[in-house]
This record gives C-alpha cells, sequence and structure tokens, in this order.
C-alpha cells in the first residue's frame, strides 16, 4: 500500500508575507493534490497593522489553491501565541488519522 502526505503546514514567516519561493511550493503542492495548511510565525515581530495585512493578502492567495486549508494559523515561538492552538489541531488530526 502506498503512503500518503495527509497535510503538509507551510510555514511563512510573518514578518515578510509569502515570498517567490514559499509560493512556488503553495503551488507545487496544489497541483499534487496535497492538502496544506499556512502557519504564519514570528507575529511577534509584526506591527498589528502589518501583520493584518499580510494575513490577509495569505488568505487571497491560498484561497485559489485546491488541496489549500483556508484556517491560516498565526503564531510566535518567542511569546507562545498560538502555538497551543497549532499543537491542538495537530493532536487532533493525528488521532483521527490513526483511526482510520
Amino acid at each position: 500500500s502506498s503512503k500518503r502526505l495527509r497535510r503538509v503546514y507551510v510555514v511563512i514567516d510573518a514578518r515578510h508575507g509569502i515570498k517567490q519561493n514559499d509560493r512556488e511550493f503553495l503551488h507545487m503542492l496544489s497541483r499534487n493534490r496535497v492538502k496544506f495548511q499556512v502557519v504564519m510565525n514570528k507575529t511577534d515581530a509584526c506591527k498589528p497593522s502589518d501583520l493584518a495585512k499580510r494575513w490577509w493578502h495569505v488568505n487571497e492567495e491560498i484561497k485559489r489553491l485546491p488541496g489549500a486549508v483556508h484556517r491560516v494559523h498565526m503564531c510566535s515561538s518567542r511569546t507562545g501565541a498560538g502555538v497551543q492552538e497549532i499543537t491542538k489541531e495537530i493532536f487532533h488530526l493525528c488521532t483521527h488519522i490513526s483511526k482510520t
């Protein structure tokens, strides 16, 4: 039996938003029908107004891509903001996958 990826988490630096290499990777995942979800990290290093703009741009870009999960996580490893939510989601997905 062939194993496949169930979901890929793509980490995007919130200070910069989606760069060209990120864009190419997201499109490659989409073309290959790999389900993916974006995580914006280093959110503590951004002004709230810049973060909101970059979050909006990321959402606009991924909503056109098949395979994208339309919930962008935002986190900061420095402050811990958002880390618990991502951890819970991954745990939930792993529990669900192991039952299928």
